[in-house]
């Protein structure tokens, strides 16, 4: 890694992964991550099975209110559909049980795997394989850290671009891979702005900045190392677990379906968003893996228009899924074509 200061113009390519590429790093380990269409029947199944769990006493109320807000959904199958159809807090609440669930359960719970504790996968083999290094850019639509977990086994550094640093720094001349995840992820947490209640005896509501999703996202420099209003990328899932119980912090994860209400998504991930395509724009090559062409129900900007670029050379890794392979096919008639999921493609290079 070097520390030399980095522009958008730096990065010529991208690796870019959703919720099929989680699946297919642990598609050979008996319980894999959930797929985006089985997400919302898994929470249910999974949260029957934490809530009893004596090991899970501490965040047993997170779990309970969320487990309730999940047997509320009668009719709706879609998880982004049935989110978008709460209120704000109890979107909150079904957000803090992801955290909980996507992370590594088994120093506070050891009998129960849900897909994410830490081990060896693929996704140690595609960063060996691609020969990945700080002049690639990331982009994982994932709340998971799978990856992030692969990184950290081979010593290799890696930061969130767009989240408050020291003063002075910023992420283009930090070290490490710049990963970007615009839809948020369980180690992005909010907090608000605290200064508004000194002195203060008034309700939560009474305040804009205080409520879960209006955070105060501070520029650069009027942010304190010790007092950052956003948490990102905390090593450990007692970090994790810990703090999706925390009612000062706040889940930062993002919901792209149309009927959704204005105030859902928060400033850092539009961020997040808009520095993703200004980078794709500029680059030559981008790996697509486990991306599912965004379906004309959704409002999200960044799959259709990462999509939509031109670039040197596209390799698209699915798991036998005809329908994104027309339509990958339809816009890069000339890219590279993988149906057999991650495994095979890395069997491939």
């Amino acid at each position: 890694m070097n520390n030399v200061r980095k522009t958008n113009s730096n990065f010529k390519k991208i690796l870019f992964i959703g919720a099929g590429a989680s699946f297919g790093a642990r598609e050979s380990f008996s319980i894999k991550p959930p797929l985006g269409p089985e997400l919302l029947q898994w929470l249910k199944l999974k949260s029957k099975l934490l809530e009893n769990k004596s090991s899970m006493i501490g965040q047993h109320s997170t779990i309970l209110e969320a487990k309730n807000i999940l047997d509320s959904s009668k009719t709706l199958t879609d998880y982004e559909q049935f989110v978008a159809s709460l209120k704000r807090e109890d979107r909150i609440k079904l957000h803090r049980l992801i955290q909980i669930m996507f992370t590594d359960l088994n120093s506070a719970c050891p009998e129960i795997d849900l897909g994410f504790k830490e081990a060896i996968d693929l996704y140690d083999n595609l960063i060996n394989q691609l020969k990945i290094d700080d002049t690639w850019i990331l982009i994982s639509l994932n709340y998971d850290i799978l990856l992030e977990q692969a990184f950290d086994r081979s010593g290799i550094q890696y930061l969130y671009p767009c989240f408050p640093f020291t003063q002075e720094q910023d992420h283009y001349s930090q070290p490490g891979i710049r990963i970007y995840k615009p839809h948020g992820s369980i180690n992005f947490f909010g907090q608000a702005n605290h200064q508004m209640r000194y002195g203060k005896d008034a309700k939560f509501d009474d305040y804009d900045d205080l409520t879960p999703t209006k955070f105060n996202f501070k520029k650069n420099g009027e942010i304190s190392a010790n007092f950052p209003t956003v948490y990102a990328g905390m090593k450990g899932p007692k970090n994790v677990y810990t703090r999706a119980s925390d009612s000062l912090c706040h889940p930062v994860m993002a919901n792209y379906t149309k009927g959704k209400d204005g105030d859902i998504n928060d400033d850092t991930l539009e961020k997040i968003r808009k520095e993703c395509i200004d980078i794709c724009k500029q680059a030559n090559e981008i790996i697509i893996i486990g991306v599912r062409p965004i379906l004309d129900r959704a409002d999200d900007p960044v799959v259709s228009e990462i999509l939509s670029l031109k670039y040197t050379s596209l390799t698209y890794v699915v798991k036998d899924t005809t329908a994104s392979l027309q339509e990958i096919k339809s816009i890069h008639p000339e890219a590279s074509l993988y149906f057999e999921g991650l495994k095979n493609y890395l069997q491939s290079i």
